[in-house]
């Protein structure tokens, strides 16, 4: 992985980590799955109210933008989720018991 992506996927986190303490989520694990065609950043969630969780889903509703992808995500900081949604391919929710998970899927592109 070169250092563009590291430090994409480093404040893709962060802007989500950053979301959830701001929104007083107490209890959350991080997982990091590299795989040969995408890296999973995955959430598991203790607690999650429901209005946070549907503002959550709107705000991570976006896909891959080439623009933001180029350029825009150097910009990246507390920005409440306004560019990280930008850098991933598909977002996944999922109930189990009760903890929810949120898996970011950012698919590699060869080049």
């Amino acid at each position: 992985m070169d250092r563009n992506e590291e430090e994409k996927i480093a404040k893709i986190l962060g802007e989500m980590t950053h979301y959830l303490l701001k929104h007083h989520v107490k209890k959350f694990d991080i997982h990091i799955h590299h795989h040969d065609q995408s890296t999973d950043l995955v959430f598991k969630i203790e607690k999650i109210f429901p209005d946070i969780l549907s503002d959550l889903k709107n705000k991570l509703k976006y896909g891959r933008d080439e623009e933001i992808e180029a350029y825009g995500w150097t910009l990246m900081g507390n920005t409440d989720l306004e560019i990280a949604p930008r850098l991933l391919d598909n977002v996944i929710f999922e109930e189990k018991d009760s903890i929810t998970i949120i898996k970011l899927i950012r698919h590699k592109i060869e080049g």
